[in-house]
C-alpha cells in the first residue's frame, strides 16, 4: 500500500489494485494534486477545500455518505459525525491488502468515533490536525490513543511562519518515534511493527 498526502486534506491512498483520493483540494501557491487518478473519491465535509472533484481524474465514484462500499478491492467503510454547528461530517475506514486505514478529515466530537464498534484493529490512521486540533490538543491526544493505531500520519497542519505549531503540540503530547520520509509512504502487512510511530510525510 502506498500513501501520499497532496496538501490540506488530500491524501491518496493506493494498492495493487485501486486509488482513493481522500478530501481533494484546489491547487494554489502551496497545493498542486496534479490532478491524479482515482476509482473513488471520499468526502469529509463539503468545504470548499475537501470537495475539489474536477482535481481528479478517470471516473471516480463519489462517497459522500455513510455506509459500506467496494471498488477496486477496497472496502471502504464510511461513518458520520455531526459538529456543534450541527454540520455533518464523515470519517472512513479503508482495507486493502490486508491493511486497515482509519482517514478523519473533518471528525468534531470524538464520541461519535469512541461510540462506533466496528473501528478496530487499526493499522493506519490518518489525520488531519488542522480540521481536528482546534485548541484542545489534549483531546486530540486522547482520541489517538483510543484508536491505538501502529502508523500515525499527521496531515494539513501548519508548520511555516510560525514559531509553535500545532504538529510541535501534536508530536510532544505522543512523545512516539518519530519516522521522517518523502511524499510516498509504502508499506506491506507484514512490515507492520507493535510499536506505534508517528510517520511525516512531506507534501507531494
Amino acid at each position: 500500500m502506498d500513501i501520499n498526502w497532496f496538501g490540506k486534506s488530500a491524501t491518496r491512498i493506493r494498492s495493487k489494485k485501486g486509488a482513493i483520493i481522500c478530501d481533494p483540494c484546489p491547487k494554489t501557491k502551496t497545493e498542486d494534486m496534479k490532478r491524479p487518478l482515482a476509482d473513488a473519491i471520499t468526502i469529509s465535509s463539503y468545504d470548499k477545500e475537501k470537495y475539489y472533484l474536477k482535481g481528479v481524474k478517470g471516473n471516480p465514484l463519489l462517497i459522500d455518505a455513510p455506509g459500506e462500499f467496494e471498488i477496486a478491492g477496497i472496502q471502504i467503510q464510511g461513518y458520520s459525525s455531526t459538529n456543534l454547528k450541527n454540520e455533518t461530517n464523515l470519517f472512513y475506514c479503508f482495507e486493502a491488502e490486508g491493511i486497515r486505514v482509519l482517514y478523519i478529515g473533518s471528525l468534531a466530537e470524538a464520541n461519535d468515533l469512541y461510540n462506533t464498534d466496528s473501528i478496530t484493529n487499526i493499522d493506519i490512521l490518518i489525520i488531519s490536525l488542522e480540521a481536528n486540533t482546534g485548541s484542545n490538543i489534549s483531546e486530540l491526544d486522547k482520541l489517538v490513543r483510543a484508536i491505538d493505531a501502529k502508523i500515525i500520519i499527521p496531515i494539513d497542519y501548519v508548520s511555516k511562519g510560525a514559531k509553535k505549531t500545532n504538529l510541535d503540540d501534536f508530536k510532544k503530547s505522543l512523545s512516539l518515534e518519530i519516522e521522517e520520509v518523502d511524499d510516498k509512504f509504502s508499506i506491506k502487512k507484514n512490515e507492520i511493527l507493535d510499536k506505534s510511530k508517528i510517520i511525516l510525510l512531506k507534501q507531494k
